[in-house]
């Protein structure tokens, strides 16, 4: 008797994007950058051919080779398949929106393909290492 065992999808993004948030806090880098832009590509590349590629995905989040290496290699011990097909429906509810709780439990959520955009929203890195988020153009709906 034979098995093997996978990740299912939901698994894979999940392992996905916790190893991008453990991978920037490893190297103090931005988490909620990185995921952005994590969770968009995901969404763009499974939209366009269905196809979640591992290298082609640290390629786009990170701009250090080494860093794009270790990555690939990280998300590879972790069972996560260098090339995978996925429903870009199944994986839009899990990468579309950002999701960011403050210590009093303020809840913000804003679509990924807008986190790096500087004319919706911007986090500032304060010197105490604290962050202010500004949100721009937002209308007040009653």
């Amino acid at each position: 008797l034979f098995c093997s065992s996978e990740l299912s999808h939901k698994e894979i993004l999940t392992t996905v994007k916790d190893a991008t948030e453990d991978f920037c806090d490893h190297y103090a880098l931005d988490a909620l950058s990185h995921l952005a832009k994590t969770q968009t590509y995901i969404q763009e590349k499974l939209a366009d051919d269905g196809y979640l590629d591992v290298t082609e995905l640290a390629e786009e989040v990170f701009d250090n080779p080494v860093m794009q290496e270790e990555f690939t290699a990280n998300l590879m011990d972790q069972k996560v398949p260098e090339r995978v097909h996925m429903h870009a429906k199944y994986a839009e509810k899990s990468t579309k929106m950002i999701k960011m709780k403050t210590d009093t439990g303020i809840q913000i959520s804003i679509p990924s393909v807008y986190f790096d955009d500087p004319e919706y929203f911007e986090v500032i890195k304060n010197e105490d290492q604290s962050l202010t988020i500004q949100i721009k153009n937002a209308l007040y709906l009653k």
